[in-house]
């Protein structure tokens, strides 16, 4: 995670090529990588959640908040918290 928050904005419009086979042939598409990023962090909160709802079915109470939001509050809490003023 350190290395997106060193990243630069600019750095966020850089085009590169998805390959794309859902077609059964391998297609090239144009994406920036601001896309790319959104793509990924939204898949691995889909299947976080996914994990997470099947151990709340499987009787599991104490799970943990992973909407990415909760996880940036609590991020900025602590980074709050521990700050010296």
């Amino acid at each position: 995670m350190e290395y997106f928050g060193e990243m630069l904005e600019n750095e966020l419009e850089v085009m590169g090529n998805r390959l794309i086979t859902a077609s059964g042939a391998a297609n090239r598409l144009g994406t920036k990588c601001s896309g790319v990023l959104l793509r990924i962090f939204t898949h691995a909160q889909f299947t976080t959640r996914q994990l997470n709802t099947l151990l709340h079915q499987l009787g599991h109470s104490s799970l943990p908040g992973v909407m990415l939001i909760t996880l940036r509050l609590q991020d900025l809490s602590t980074q709050i918290g521990s700050a010296a003023f």
